[in-house]
């Protein structure tokens, strides 16, 4: 099969046509046999015969180049910075990632002021946790007396940095007149990685929604290019009464995380389908191009506990550390809005952490009264959240 391009796409030799063609040659360019005899031993474990495989390995190679080039001219296969550069023909770009921030006490023995990304010059007072995560000053701190002082901090690096309860006890900057730092909070945000390639071509997929009219995916489009958005849902009642979730008939829910009240509410008015209810508690009046004002609703997220009540042993036979596993399990759990949480994927997690235990009697519950295998958020603008002291590990919590 010859190199070319027709109307299924780009085809390309195959290895082993690539060495037979080096071997046995064409019609208008000979080959090995045809150059040095047909009795050539061209055998892979011979000399010659690995020196056709290493032309014939350099040929696939430069072929399989050109394959992904041609590829990346395809927004679906494209990878990478590809990806990015065919994103923009359609306006849009990779989300980048976020850092966490959290609170950490700094406690000194006299005033003392401590430099933050803010100041002109220097390195920020540097904390650190026990697995090298750094955390910086935001703000340059004047601390005027001796004493525990509370101070925003925000992770070094970029992602998913997840900062555990009275683990950052590390001074990386040893500044004379601190103490000691620990972090006593959660984190009050928590970084995001930079968008993968596979949400940013589903991102783009529903972004190309947007050009159509009246429709619940023009509407998730268009709701999803707001600034600053999260998840986002869209419920349809199709029907001429209210269905059980208490959607109006021929009406809309959305629940939007993110984003301001009048952005949402602004993309809400644009795309509605005409004449179409809307249920939820948050009102915005948006003026519209006639000039009558007119009332959009919806919904935030509302964030449900969920309580998680399991036995864990070691297999090993050695004690199991429940407040650690607590922490990270309510570090590294999270839900989107009505997702159900499902006690295999907590098990999961929890033998991640450590692969060591063995997990029994497991279940989730609403209330932390009666567990079972899933659990269901009350409504459907119901988002889980987990807590470490609503874990309960063999019959006791924190």
């Amino acid at each position: 099969m010859p190199n070319s391009i027709d109307y299924s796409g780009l085809k390309t030799k195959t290895l082993p046509e690539i060495i037979a063609g080096i071997t046995d040659g064409a019609a208008d360019a000979p080959g090995l046999r045809r150059i040095y005899n047909e009795d050539i031993n061209l055998d892979s474990d011979t000399p010659d015969g690995r020196l056709v495989n290493i032309f014939a390995l350099a040929v696939k190679d430069a072929l399989d180049l050109l394959q992904q080039i041609y590829n990346s001219f395809d927004p679906d296969l494209a990878v990478g910075r590809a990806l990015d550069q065919r994103c923009a023909i359609n306006g849009i770009t990779r989300h980048g990632g976020t850092h966490t921030q959290t609170v950490i006490l700094v406690t000194t023995d006299r005033p003392v002021t401590l430099p933050g990304m803010d100041a002109a010059t220097g390195t920020p007072f540097t904390v650190a946790d026990g697995e090298g995560n750094k955390y910086l000053l935001k703000n340059t701190s004047p601390l005027a007396a001796a004493g525990v002082h509370e101070l925003d901090f925000i992770a070094e690096d970029e992602g998913r940095v997840i900062a555990l309860q009275n683990t950052i006890t590390e001074q990386v900057t040893i500044t004379l007149g601190v103490t000691g730092v620990l972090n006593p909070y959660p984190p009050y945000l928590t970084g995001v990685d930079e968008e993968s390639d596979a949400a940013l071509r589903a991102r783009r997929a529903r972004a190309l929604a947007l050009a159509g009219d009246s429709t619940v995916d023009a509407l998730l489009a268009a709701l999803h290019a707001v600034a600053d958005i999260g998840q986002v849902v869209v419920f349809e009642n199709t029907a001429d009464t209210a269905n059980p979730d208490g959607i109006p008939g021929h009406s809309i829910w959305v629940i939007a995380e993110g984003g301001t009240d009048d952005d949402v509410a602004r993309a809400i008015y644009r795309r509605r389908p005409a004449g179409c209810g809307m249920k939820g508690e948050t009102t915005v009046e948006v003026l519209m191009e006639s000039g009558i004002t007119m009332i959009v609703r919806f919904d935030r997220p509302e964030n449900k506990d969920l309580y998680i009540s399991f036995n864990a042993t070691d297999s090993t036979g050695g004690g199991i550390n429940e407040q650690e596993l607590r922490e990270k399990l309510a570090g590294k759990l999270s839900y989107g809005i009505f997702q159900i949480a499902d006690i295999t994927g907590i098990t999961a997690l929890a033998r991640a952490i450590n692969p060591e235990v063995v997990i029994t009697a497991a279940g989730v519950s609403a209330a932390g009264v009666t567990y079972a295998p899933t659990a269901t958020p009350p409504t459907r603008r119901g988002r889980w959240v987990v807590k470490s002291e609503n874990i309960l590990i063999n019959g006791h919590d924190a």
